[in-house]
């Protein structure tokens, strides 16, 4: 429950302390920006593992998720947007910079 600035502040503290001891951390979070940089994603429902994966493959699950009651990246269901629209989308984008890569190598083999 930080604003944007503190908790910027503290993950970059972390991600700090993580990588000079290489330690795993263990967070519990809402946040979808946290939840893209993880390494793996135990999701949670009712008090029991729903799922254990990737961030990308816990993404890919966009409707299970919403079923759920979970969101999704805007990325991702803009991601689904274009794919709906005919656009070749191979892997499943985490954030701005890689939909953009999908965007630029599809534009780059016409």
């Amino acid at each position: 429950m930080l604003d944007p600035r503190g908790r910027k502040e503290i993950m970059r503290t972390i991600s700090d302390i993580q990588s000079k001891n290489e330690l795993s951390l263990i967070t519990i979070t809402h946040d979808l920006q946290e939840v893209v940089q993880a390494e793996r994603v135990i999701v949670m429902n009712n008090g029991k593992v729903w799922d254990e994966a990737t961030p990308r493959d816990i993404f890919a699950k966009k409707d299970e998720l919403r079923k759920i009651g979970l969101d999704v990246p805007f990325v991702a269901v803009l991601a689904d947007e274009l794919i709906k629209s005919g656009i070749i989308i191979e892997n499943e984008p985490l954030n701005h910079d890689e939909l953009l890569e999908e965007l630029w190598t599809l534009h780059s083999k016409m």
